[in-house]
């Protein structure tokens, strides 16, 4: 494929089990072109890493095949950002569910906003505070 990293696939062989309309899947979608047009400017797959949280939003782990980690439910941004201190060149993408951010995650999403830390942030808002799983 012409846009595809040389070498590097970026999906992984995983079957997106989201639910069907799901706007997960769109993001999804986004960020696998997103990539691929960075790729064009000279980026490379081991430039990016992740840190999901817990939740539907969390299973994009499971689907793009760049490095990362999941973190503790609310906790995926000081994952984040933890991962862009030990590593200021990666550029780390932050994928958060809305419970994730704005509960749980509240304190970190304020605090990283005051900071500025250089990385970027999804949040998943499947409109509904719970796990759907289904």
């Amino acid at each position: 494929m012409k846009n595809e990293m040389p070498g590097n696939k970026l999906r992984t062989i995983k079957y997106p089990t989201w639910c069907p309309g799901c706007p997960d899947h769109m993001i999804l979608e986004s960020v696998e072109r997103a990539i691929k047009e960075l790729s064009r400017e000279g980026y490379k797959k081991r430039d990016f890493a992740m840190s999901c949280g817990v939740g539907c939003h969390g299973k994009i782990f499971d689907y793009l095949n760049i490095s990362g980690t999941y973190g503790l439910h609310g906790r995926a941004i000081p994952t984040g950002i933890g991962m862009k201190i030990g590593n200021p060149n990666l550029n780390v993408l932050v994928f958060a569910g809305d419970g994730d951010t704005y509960s749980e995650g509240m304190a970190h999403f304020i605090h990283a906003c005051r900071f500025n830390p250089d990385l970027t942030l999804i949040v998943f808002d499947n409109q509904s505070f719970s796990l759907t799983t289904g």
